[in-house]
Formats: structure tokens, C-alpha cells, sequence
């Protein structure tokens, strides 16, 4: 009996790596008005950035169908193959909801879902972890197992450049934004223990933001045997800035990997945002 990892695309793997991995895949939408699009399909990361910045309507994310993992995990039952699903939090998207129906309608028992709670690279951590373990030839209780520690330990720390897309998606209101706006504050958020976006610093400036990210990593306990991800939105400045700034204080591991954001979280945060995907001992 095979175990079969899957991921949605929040993790922002690129459809190389999802081969490369063998990896099953639900791929969240993004919609400008009534066109639908999905990542490697039929748009890449800059061409959403360059509808983003052009298109006159609003970019809105949807979750995977049911259908969409019922065939995936139909799949698997006719092989006889587990399952470990790794998506994104509950606290953000609809799309564990529709992984469980599918589930159910697939009528397998081999099928386990993991709330990731987390988002883009810190996401990814979990999933690259659980294929090296599915690697080692651990079973699918074994890499759940292993997944609930690692997750409670794996955090994303970012700072957002624009208030715009927040407002214009809805989550902000137009007075707030334009006084976040006119103040230049840049939001350092993060993903707390219950899956959800929580603001835990208000920067007045770039630089401040920046500051306030490495003095967060310079507090905690890092387990070095995890990687250090950084993460952009389309424009890789404000992050180069973060990891000069990193490596200056002496931390070898800002020489680490860093990934643009796709449109599932893009859609969000806009052009600009810049953070950090770490594991805490």
C-alpha cells in the first residue's frame, strides 16, 4: 500500500515540482469577473500579477470542488494507495470543507485530512516534509503523526507593502485603508494557532516593518533542521532588503530559498509583501 501526499496550490509549488514530487493536486481558482483561471493551466504567476495591476475587475479565489479531489481520491482507492492530504487552514478557505465531502462521497477510509494551518511556505515546509517521510516508507498514520508536531511548530511572519487589495477585497474598510495608506503603515502579520491572519505589528515605514521581522527571528529558538523560505509578491526588493538584513545579524540560513506568492494568497496581499517561513524548536 502506496501513500500518495496531496496539496492545494497555496503551498505555491510550481507544477514542476508537483511532478517532480509526485504530488496529487487541487489547484484553487482565481476569477476576474466571470474568467476563471488556475495557476500552471492557464496563467502563470506574473501574467496574475500583470491582471492584477490592469484588469478592471477584482481578482476573487475559490476553494477546489469536491469533484476535484474525488477524482484524486478515487484514484488512489483503485490502487489501494493512502492518502495524506495537506491544505491550507480552515481559518482562510472552504477548501478542508470540501476535501471531507469528497471523502465521504469517495466512501475510502485510507484518506486522511490535514489542516494545514498555515499558508504558502510554511505550508510548503509541512508537505516537503511529509514526502521525505513518505519516502522512508512511513505510513500515513506516521506521517499525520509527525505532521501535528511539525505544524504546531512551523509559522509564516510577513509584512504587507499595499492596504489596497484589502480593501478592495473587502476585508479592510476604504477609511481605514486610506489612513493605513497616508500613515504608511505596513501590516507584519502572521497565521496564528487557529489558522487565521492576525496582525501582530502596525510599521510605520518599510524599514521599521523589516526591522521588526528580523527583531521577531532574533527571539526565537529556530530548528535548523528545517529550512529558512522567504516569500515575495511579484517584486523581490522589499524581500532582498529582509534577507540582507537577516544575513547581516549573522543568520547563515537567510541564504535559503525564496518563492513567489501565486494568486491564491497574491490576490490578498498584493504586490510587494516579503516574509518569512521558519520551524521553532
Amino acid at each position: 500500500m502506496a501513500v500518495r501526499i496531496l496539496c492545494d496550490s497555496s503551498a505555491d509549488f510550481s507544477i514542476e515540482e508537483i511532478k517532480a514530487m509526485d504530488l496529487l493536486y487541487a489547484p484553487l481558482p482565481v476569477l476576474f469577473g466571470e474568467d476563471s483561471y488556475i495557476e500552471g493551466e492557464n496563467i502563470t504567476k506574473d501574467e496574475f500579477y500583470e491582471k492584477l495591476l490592469t484588469n478592471p475587475n477584482f481578482p476573487t479565489t475559490s476553494q477546489p470542488s469536491p469533484t476535484c479531489f474525488l477524482e484524486q481520491f478515487k484514484i488512489a482507492k483503485a490502487s489501494g494507495d493512502e492518502v495524506v492530504a495537506i491544505l491550507i487552514t480552515e481559518g482562510l478557505s472552504g477548501t478542508i470543507q470540501n476535501a471531507h465531502l469528497a471523502k465521504n462521497m469517495c466512501d475510502y477510509d485510507n484518506i486522511h485530512i490535514v489542516d494545514g494551518l498555515n499558508i504558502a511556505a510554511a505550508l510548503r515546509i509541512l508537505i516537503e516534509h511529509a514526502v521525505k517521510l513518505r519516502n522512508e516508507g512511513k505510513t500515513a498514520n506516521e506521517i499525520v503523526d509527525a505532521l501535528n508536531d511539525l505544524r504546531e511548530r512551523t509559522h509564516v511572519y510577513a509584512a504587507l507593502d499595499t492596504l489596497e487589495n484589502l480593501y478592495r477585497g473587502g476585508r479592510l474598510t476604504k477609511a481605514a485603508a486610506g489612513i493605513g495608506e497616508f500613515a504608511n503603515l505596513k501590516p507584519v502579520v502572521t497565521v496564528n494557532k487557529e489558522g487565521k491572519v492576525e496582525v501582530c505589528h502596525k510599521a510605520i515605514g518599510k524599514n521599521k516593518a523589516i526591522s521588526q521581522i528580523v527583531k521577531h527571528y532574533s527571539s526565537l529558538e529556530i530548528d535548523k533542521d528545517f529550512p529558512l523560505y522567504f516569500v515575495y509578491s511579484k517584486e523581490t526588493a522589499n524581500m532582498e532588503l529582509l534577507r540582507n538584513k537577516l544575513i547581516a545579524a549573522g543568520f547563515e540560513e537567510a541564504n535559503g530559498k525564496a518563492y513567489n506568492l501565486g494568486p491564491t494568497l497574491g490576490t490578498h496581499v498584493g504586490i510587494g509583501a516579503y516574509g518569512i517561513a521558519y520551524v521553532v524548536k
